[in-house]
C-alpha cells in the first residue's frame, strides 16, 4: 500500500466491541496508528460499528487527533471550552468556519506549489550562459576599472622596508592635513 492515494479512495473499516479495527479493502485488522498512516497516504476512510452498522468515523477520527497530536495540540481550557460551548458559537466556528478555512488553505497551497513548480530553474536554462543574468557576481572576466592593483612582491626585504615607511610618512601628512 505505499505511495499517495487518490484523495476519493473510501475505505471501509469495520470496529469491533473489542476495539479491534477491520480493514475490509485489504482484509487485515488495524491498529489506530495504522489507520492514521492511512489517512495520511490519502485514502478516507469510513468506519462503522460492526454491531449497529453506525457511522463512528468522527468518534475515531477524533481519537487519531487526540491521541497523535492532541495531547500537544490543545491546552485544557481550550478543550473545557470547547465541551461547555459545543453547542453555541464554538460549534459553529468548529463546523462551519474551520473545515472552510482548512479547505481554503489548502487550496491555496496547492496553487501556490503549482506556481512554484512552473517557474525554471534559472541555473537549467543555458547553463553558464545565463548564471551572469541572475547572479553578477559571477563574471567569469573582471572589468579593468574593478581589477585591484597589487603591488609587485618585493626584491628583497630592504625594498619592503622602504616602501613601508614610505606609505607610514604618506599616512601621517594626511593626518596632518586633517588636523589643521
Amino acid at each position: 500500500m505505499g505511495g499517495k492515494a487518490s484523495y476519493n479512495t473510501v475505505i471501509t473499516i469495520k470496529k469491533y466491541s473489542n476495539r479491534r479495527l477491520y480493514d475490509m479493502a485489504h482484509s487485515r485488522y488495524l491498529t489506530i496508528e495504522e489507520l492514521g498512516e492511512l489517512i495520511q497516504q490519502g485514502f478516507d476512510v469510513q468506519v462503522v460499528d460492526s454491531k449497529t452498522k453506525e457511522d463512528i468515523t468522527q468518534a475515531i477520527l477524533t481519537q487519531i487527533v487526540m491521541e497523535r497530536d492532541g495531547i500537544y495540540l490543545f491546552s485544557t481550557s481550550f478543550l473545557h471550552q470547547i465541551i461547555r460551548n459545543r453547542e453555541g458559537i464554538l460549534g459553529e466556528f468548529f463546523t462551519d468556519f474551520v473545515p472552510k478555512m482548512l479547505d481554503s488553505y489548502l487550496d491555496t497551497r496547492d496553487a501556490m506549489q503549482r506556481q512554484l513548480s512552473s517557474f525554471t530553474n534559472p541555473w537549467l536554462m543555458g547553463g553558464e550562459m545565463k548564471m551572469p543574468f541572475f547572479n553578477p557576481f559571477l563574471d567569469s572576466k573582471p572589468k579593468a576599472s574593478t581589477r585591484a592593483r597589487t603591488p609587485e612582491p618585493p626584491k628583497n626585504k630592504e625594498q619592503e622596508r622602504q616602501r613601508i615607511q614610505a606609505q607610514v610618512r604618506e599616512l601621517q601628512a594626511r593626518l596632518e592635513e586633517l588636523k589643521d
